[in-house]
């Protein structure tokens, strides 16, 4: 299974000047599960997180500032993986 989650420029704490605020920009990340039937009541599965490891930007600029100037921070957690085995037995 695939699930895509797209996320808009999203508004936060006002921070630069009087018209000035944080902002988290817009992105679209990726999650993929897997699971495998090896019997009955056997199945192993992985799944990743953010597969195509897209960075959480944060802005933070007014009505004045320059578009160069509006990055203020770039974060990168990489891709998130789980794997395991479910069973009854």
């Amino acid at each position: 299974m695939a699930k895509w989650n797209y996320r808009g420029l999203q508004k936060g704490n006002q921070v630069v000047g009087v018209n000035g605020f944080q902002y988290g920009e817009a992105r679209t990340k990726l999650d993929v599960n897997l699971d495998y039937q090896v019997r009955k009541n056997l199945t192993f599965y992985v799944n990743a997180q953010n597969l195509f490891n897209v960075p959480e930007v944060l802005l933070r600029y007014g009505p004045e500032t320059p578009n160069y100037a509006r990055r203020s921070q770039s974060t990168t957690y990489g891709v998130q993986l789980t794997m395991g085995m479910k069973g009854t037995f």
